[in-house]
């Protein structure tokens, strides 16, 4: 149901004060008309950001202007998340990417061009670089279904009391709290993104891993579940 996109932007100013402004035809993706998430002009709802490994909360909001012909639709923080933002971007500099999560109520906010120091790591007159260029991106991925992740995640906290990664053992909700209740990832042990084809696939092919652990396994290919385990016995 949800079309697996991700909206690239600069950071900007207000990312720091407001939140993130959702450029006109990205609204369908994000707010899309005749479902459960449409949110009506003038009025929000309330999503989860997962930013910076944290889970944060924010309202989706359709932003209620006078003129009818004006589309503003954004993504409103709270001082929680906009502290983290500083953190992260002390120079207020970079790139995020901004996708789905499991569903419209859960959006991926995704750091790619953390900023750089140049007082300690560059000497600025020896660089002359073209800078500034605005660029936004729709990238279509393969189909998933939400309910057989949502399947394997019972299934798990039914056997074992609470959703643990499967790799290096991390549990949101002992180290959040509520906030990090019943959240975990799932990852396909064979990639779908391998298959050459249309497949079955069942709860057998599911890990639920922390979000840490997921990108690892996703940036070296080919790396196995019990690979990433030893590294991560190794380090303990």
């Amino acid at each position: 149901m949800v079309n697996n996109i991700e909206l690239v932007k600069d950071l900007c100013k207000s990312m720091f004060t407001d939140g993130i402004c959702i450029n006109k035809k990205y609204h369908k993706y994000f707010n899309p008309e005749n479902t459960e998430y449409y949110v009506p002009r003038g009025n929000k709802r309330e999503i989860t950001i997962l930013f910076n490994n944290k889970v944060f909360k924010a309202d989706y909001r359709y932003e209620g202007t006078q003129d009818k012909k004006r589309h503003n639709e954004s993504i409103r923080f709270k001082d929680s998340i906009k502290k983290e933002f500083q953190n992260v971007f002390p120079n207020m500099r970079g790139k995020i990417k901004i996708s789905v999560g499991e569903n419209l109520n859960e959006i991926v906010i995704e750091p790619l061009h953390k900023t750089i120091d140049y007082s300690e790591k560059l000497i600025l007159e020896d660089y002359n670089v073209k800078e500034g260029e605005i660029s936004e991106k729709i990238i279509k991925s393969i189909k998933r279904c939400g309910t057989l992740i949502k399947k394997a995640k019972s299934i798990f906290k039914k056997k074992n009391g609470s959703l643990k990664c499967q790799i290096c053992g991390f549990d949101f909700e002992e180290v959040y709290g509520k906030l990090g209740e019943d959240y975990i990832e799932g990852h396909h042990i064979i990639p779908l993104a391998s298959r050459k084809e249309e497949c079955i696939s069942r709860i057998e092919d599911i890990v639920l891993v922390c979000a840490n652990c997921h990108r690892m396994l996703h940036r070296k290919k080919g790396i196995t579940i019990d690979e990433l385990k030893n590294i991560c016995k190794n380090k303990k």
